[in-house]
């Protein structure tokens, strides 16, 4: 299904979604962040979303429109995303949080890349605000044998945090360091699995 450019009452939106993204993703200068919420919005530029954008009439929202230009507009605005170097994982949420043509269905602290939520938890941790449990429940290690040692995640390098999980070591990386990765060595959570270990550190 094509996508159609969205028709909003007021200019104030796009503005105020470009900063959100931006706030979101830091490594993101202002500038691309309003290139890319246009091209979200359906528009050749910022420009033209600035201009042209409250001509005509008010395009239906997602919850208004129904599932088939819902989903059309999930998956184009998510594809925007990751033409600027967000991961599939890191759009997928941020799409849903963002609300950009309609309410989102996840809180914004949810749509945040894991990166960062790894990062404020360790510094959380380090800082001793949390405890070694809470930490873990944060990187997704919600239950674990008692008396057993508790995994915890840890930096590796900068912009890389190496995840708890013994099994299957995974990784989280900054977000603007994941652009200068290859699609191929990309998780779709964000995430390297433990046998990219070797081409991440390279990289």
């Amino acid at each position: 299904m094509a996508h159609n450019r969205f028709t909003f009452t007021s200019d104030n939106l796009p503005r105020l979604k470009a900063k959100q993204l931006q706030k979101a993703f830091p490594f993101l200068k202002l500038s691309a962040a309003q290139e890319a919420t246009a091209r979200a919005l359906g528009y050749a530029s910022w420009y033209q979303c600035t201009q042209r954008g409250i001509l005509g009439v008010r395009s239906l929202d997602d919850q208004e429109a129904g599932l088939e230009v819902r989903s059309s507009r999930y998956h184009h605005q998510a594809r925007v995303l990751m033409a600027i170097g967000i991961t599939p994982g890191d759009a997928d949420r941020w799409v849903r949080a963002w609300g950009l043509t309609g309410q989102p269905s996840l809180a914004p602290d949810a749509g945040l890349s894991l990166y960062y939520l790894w990062d404020e938890a360790l510094k959380r941790f380090e800082a001793g605000t949390i405890d070694e449990v809470q930490l873990a429940i944060v990187v997704g290690v919600e239950e674990y044998a008692e008396g057993h040692e508790i995994l915890l995640p840890e930096r590796i390098c900068p912009g890389v945090i190496l995840g708890p999980l013994e099994s299957d070591p995974y990784y989280v990386v900054d977000p603007k360091v994941a652009m200068s990765i290859p699609a191929y060595l990309r998780g779709l959570m964000s995430t390297y699995h433990g046998f990219d270990a070797a081409w991440l550190l390279k990289l």
